[in-house]
């Protein structure tokens, strides 16, 4: 439960400095990614099974404190009874309800209880874990997308200009001023970045849709 508990916190800490940049950069992201996180907490089967386990051991800890309480019995016993007792005239059926409640048991129900209360610690530091590495897994990919994102608007800038520059080299070695081999080496960076921003559109990454 410990190293459970390290984990965790780790977890929270990558989580919370991830979120801080993504703030400090793009604090509008935010609106975005908050739901994302919270749409794959609720629909995640990691998280799910995580919350199914928190609940099975409420009700383990639940059950383990009833425990201190009387158990109720009803039974139908057959009473041994004299010929002349006037209490069971025609009938020696009786109907018998207790109350039984052990008065010592070496501390079984308090060892108990501690069992079921650190198995609900253990269950949410799961829980909690789970959450926080969907969490982590959300950020990563829309920091992966909305890289990608920025990269293909720089490469699409960068082509424009290279663009225009490779016409205006082109005009100066049409008018004597310029070498060819300028125009050789504005044509293959053009071509370059043709290609990186090509790469950098496939294949397409985009967020997950929202519901």
């Amino acid at each position: 439960m410990i190293e459970l508990m390290r984990r965790s916190v780790c977890a929270f800490c990558r989580l919370s400095v991830l979120l801080a940049l993504c703030h400090a950069s793009f604090a509008a992201d935010a609106q975005v990614i908050v739901p994302l996180i919270r749409e794959a907490i609720a629909s995640h089967p990691a998280a799910q099974s995580a919350s199914l386990q928190q609940a099975a051991a409420r009700a383990g800890l639940a059950g383990a404190r009833w425990q201190y309480w009387p158990t109720p019995s009803v039974s139908v016993e057959n009473a041994r009874v004299g010929a002349v007792d006037s209490a069971y005239q025609g009938d020696s059926t009786v109907s018998v309800l207790r109350l039984q409640q052990p008065l010592w048991n070496g501390g079984r129900l308090a060892a108990g209880v501690d069992r079921a209360e650190a198995g609900v610690g253990a269950s949410q530091a799961a829980f909690d874990e789970a959450r926080l590495q969907l969490a982590l897994r959300v950020v990563q990919a829309y920091g992966d997308w909305l890289g990608a994102q920025l990269k293909t608007l720089a490469n699409e800038k960068s082509q424009a200009a290279h663009e225009g520059l490779q016409a205006r080299v082109r005009r100066r070695i049409e008018q004597g001023v310029s070498a060819e081999s300028d125009g050789v080496l504005a044509r293959q960076r053009l071509q370059a970045l043709v290609a990186d921003l090509a790469l950098s559109r496939w294949p397409p990454i985009r967020p997950c849709p929202r519901r």
